[in-house]
This record gives structure tokens, C-alpha cells and sequence, in this order.
């Protein structure tokens, strides 16, 4: 029985996590489907623009580079739909902003990191300056007896 009750604890404290965790492409396009949300109703963007002429506008606005890849040389017409294009599009995207993502954290890293040796040298100082005190104590000391 025991062995059962164990099973049931640890099976409830992972189910929460196996069902609500969402996969790394669904966390990408849940970001740049934002921007593109972003894009499409900021009067700043494109949100001025018809949505039937803004796609070409809509997509530079969320990925330029991937716009200048895929459509600067033949842009989408008013009204246009291109599936394969628009599939070549989204891979560029998630791929983008994977590569942002990636930048973020170990930029993130790299200042934790100088965080920790700022923290560090910090340290070394005040002992090293503990070290210098004392020694100049000792010396004072010495003085003083004699």
C-alpha cells in the first residue's frame, strides 16, 4: 500500500507540470504573434493602415529581416494570401526570435556573471585592506613598546 501511496504523491506532484508546460514553439510564436498583434493595432505601426494593404507593413514590422528575405523582392498585393511564403516567413520569425531569446539570456549571464566577480573583487578589497590595517597595527604596536 505504501508503495502505491508513493506512486500517487509523486504522479500529482508532476501532472501539474506535464500538462500546463508549453512547448518552446508554442512560447516563440506566442511572442512574435504579440508583436504582430502589436503591430497591427499601434496607429505608431501599421494599425493606420487597412489590414488588407497593412501585410506587407505588418510583416517587416515583426521580423525586417526576415520581411527583406522573403518578401522585399516580389511584396505581397493587397488582399494577397501566399502560403508558402507565409510558411518560409514564420520559420524565419520563430528563428529570430529563438536567436533574440538566446541573446537576452546570455547577455543576462554575462551580467550576473560580472555581478558576482564585482562582488568578488569587492570582497578581496576589503580584505586585502583588513590585511593592510592590520599589518599597520602590528608595526604601530611595535613602535609603541619600544
Amino acid at each position: 500500500m505504501k508503495g502505491c501511496d508513493l506512486f500517487i504523491v509523486v504522479l500529482l506532484f508532476l501532472l501539474p507540470s506535464l500538462v500546463s508546460s508549453k512547448s518552446k514553439r508554442a512560447k516563440t510564436d506566442s511572442q512574435w504573434k504579440a508583436r504582430k498583434r502589436e503591430c497591427e493595432r499601434s496607429i505608431d505601426l501599421c494599425g493606420g493602415i487597412i489590414p488588407e494593404e497593412a501585410q506587407n507593413c505588418v510583416n517587416k514590422c515583426i521580423a525586417e529581416e526576415c520581411y527583406e528575405e522573403v518578401y522585399a523582392n516580389d511584396p505581397l498585393e493587397d488582399g494577397e494570401i501566399d502560403p508558402e511564403r507565409g510558411r518560409t516567413f514564420t520559420a524565419c520569425t520563430r528563428k529570430v526570435y529563438r536567436e533574440r531569446k538566446r541573446k537576452r539570456e546570455r547577455e543576462r549571464r554575462e551580467e550576473r556573471k560580472d555581478e558576482q566577480n564585482k562582488d568578488k573583487r569587492s570582497v578581496d578589497t576589503s580584505a586585502d585592506t583588513s590585511a593592510d590595517t592590520s599589518a599597520v597595527e602590528v608595526v604601530l604596536q611595535e613602535q609603541q613598546e619600544k
